[in-house]
């Protein structure tokens, strides 16, 4: 379970997020709904413990990420929490493969090669496992960014807009995965996003910024 109490999120002391209070059950689905500049991704970073808020708590089960120190939330961070980052956030020298089992490393995991195929297969991306990244198309780069977030079966997914740049069809594609990946390991998505055509997938709904 996610559970969110007083935050205030920002940078230099100055609060761009402000929840009372909020809770996410496990398998339960949230979308992140705000203008640009809103506070999506502030909140998204304060979740993955990328950020560390102003006030308030977050506790992910029984642990109060934000009382963890650096060392402590980089581990908890690394095996419990997936981020599909706005941006293609991968290690161009790799190739796909070893950018997956890199999650592993650097979590402290050992490296699964079967559960990095079983994934890009699951993908469709199997055929593209020693290409590098930057090779592939916008819609293979989210899918393998997809692939890196599930690749340590987290609890909880956190998406940074990953299907407001797509089509119609690619999204519906993209959204389906989302769901199948988070229902295998019972695992909640957190999606920041202004895409409305994604918005019958969730159960709750945080609103920020104009639309409070």
């Amino acid at each position: 379970m996610l559970q969110i109490q007083n935050l205030k999120a920002g940078y230099n002391g100055n609060a761009v997020v402000d929840i009372a209070a909020f809770s996410l059950d496990p398998g339960e689905h949230c979308m992140i709904l705000g203008k640009s500049g809103a506070g999506k991704t502030t909140l998204l970073y304060a979740l993955a413990g990328l950020l560390s808020p102003i006030s308030g708590s977050i506790h992910a089960g029984d642990i109060e990420i934000t009382k963890l120190n650096k060392a402590t939330l980089d581990a908890f961070r690394g095996k419990n929490i997936g981020i599909i980052y706005q941006t293609l956030h991968m290690v161009g020298a790799l190739s796909v493969l070893e950018n997956l089992l890199l999650v592993q490393y650097a979590a402290g995991m050992a490296q699964d090669v079967r559960q990095a195929e079983k994934l890009l297969a699951q993908l469709e991306l199997n055929d593209y496992r020693h290409r590098k990244p930057e090779t592939l198309s916008q819609g293979q780069q989210q899918r393998v960014a997809i692939a890196c977030a599930a690749m340590n079966n987290p609890k909880i997914i956190l998406g940074d807009e990953p299907t407001s740049a797509l089509d119609d069809e690619a999204c519906k594609v993209v959204m389906q995965l989302l769901l199948n990946i988070a229902k295998e390991s019972n695992a909640s998505l957190i999606i920041a996003t202004h895409d409305a055509r994604i918005k019958k997938h969730f159960q709750k709904f945080i609103m920020l910024g104009d639309l409070q």
